[in-house]
């Protein structure tokens, strides 16, 4: 009975062994892959900037789960109370919202600028997540940005715009989160070129605004979502002033489709009055298949996001799990094998000689 007792004893000891090591490895499991919204954090590089769309503030998002790791390559989107002269990224006058990857160090970077005076609330979600989570603890969940009416002595843009838009020639997908892109060089003055893209045909609600200096023809995006189909432009940008988006080209995240092109645009973008560029967004034309937009302003040393594939810091944890789960239940199979043994032999558990036998007693 007291042999019962103790084998008892031993299996709920490592029962309770194994319901430790899953309370205490299952949250960061569970919850690693996830943005958690009071160890995010929001910056602003400044509280007031002149309405001039020249002069930008620089906004940081870093992304961290709930046990504080950072979280490469989630889409963060950014969103904005009504404004009509709001860039961000780079994108037409009137754009609300705009979607980056964190980068390598979980940083989403976006750039705002305006030409309305006035107040600006920006919010924040990871859109990576299902469903969004919002980023920002409860006393810091936004961030606001004044526009100064400009003085008279503002600086404006002087930059002439590129002379022609680049080609795209190819999207080709590398790896299941990846798009690689290539183009043909626009005509001078260049000295950046910016990226749109998004998951319907002209509709752009993402973007890298400095793919690469002069002479680039080539950039990988990264952060995507496999089986996703992407659909891109690019332009050409020198200094504050920009050219015309090329042809747009669709390809599917972890796919390798064969290229087509559309027809290269031609002309400069139609000039919109500013209330009516709140509803503006980039679109194909139904014969050049080319977006159009309204010109936008845009410094030089725009801090410039790079997209990275998503790695949730989860990895090593359940690396950890699985060996000690197999450790522990290697020690537990050894133990009943033991135990097995033992009593198939008839002997103490680990003595492998024959049983005891009982001879008659030697008459002499």
């Amino acid at each position: 009975m007291s042999s019962i007792l103790t084998k008892f004893k031993i299996q709920k000891t490592l029962v309770l062994i194994l319901l430790l090591i899953f309370i205490l490895f299952s949250p960061g499991l569970a919850f690693a892959a996830n943005a958690d919204t009071n160890n995010s954090t929001l910056t602003i590089s400044t509280t007031s900037i002149p309405a001039d769309g020249v002069t930008t503030a620089t906004i940081l998002i870093t992304v961290k789960d709930s046990s504080g790791s950072i979280i490469p390559g989630d889409h963060v989107t950014v969103a904005s109370t009504s404004d009509s002269g709001l860039s961000i990224n780079g994108a037409s006058r009137g754009t609300l919202s705009w979607t980056a990857a964190a980068n390598s160090s979980g940083v989403a970077t976006f750039t705002v600028s305006s030409t309305n005076a006035g107040t600006d609330t920006f919010t924040f979600t990871d859109s990576s997540d299902s469903p969004a989570v919002s980023l920002g603890s409860s006393s810091n969940n936004n961030l606001t940005l004044t526009f100064t009416t400009p003085s008279s002595g503002s600086v404006s843009c002087a930059d002439t715009a590129p002379g022609s838009a680049p080609k795209l020639v190819s999207a080709i997908s590398p790896s299941s989160s990846q798009i690689t892109l290539t183009w043909t060089v626009a005509t001078d003055p260049v000295s950046n070129y910016l990226i749109s893209y998004g998951t319907k045909s002209g509709q752009y609600i993402y973007g890298n605004p400095n793919a690469g200096g002069q002479g680039t023809t080539s950039s990988t995006i990264g952060g995507l979502a496999k089986g996703t189909t992407y659909y891109f432009v690019v332009k050409a940008v020198n200094g504050c002033s920009s050219g015309s988006y090329s042809n747009e080209l669709s390809a599917v995240a972890g796919a390798s489709p064969t290229p087509t092109s559309s027809p290269t645009p031609s002309g400069e973008p139609e000039p919109t009055s500013t209330s009516q560029s709140a509803n503006i967004q980039p679109s194909i034309s139904t014969v050049q298949a080319t977006p159009t937009e309204v010109p936008f302003l845009q410094t030089t040393n725009v801090p410039t996001p790079t997209p990275e594939t998503a790695d949730n810091g989860g990895v090593g944890k359940i690396v950890i799990f699985i060996l000690v789960f197999v450790v522990v239940g290697g020690s537990i199979g050894g133990f009943v094998w033991w135990k097995v043994k033992g009593k198939k032999t008839g002997n103490p558990p680990g003595e492998n000689f024959p049983p005891m036998q009982n001879y008659p007693p030697v008459q002499v």
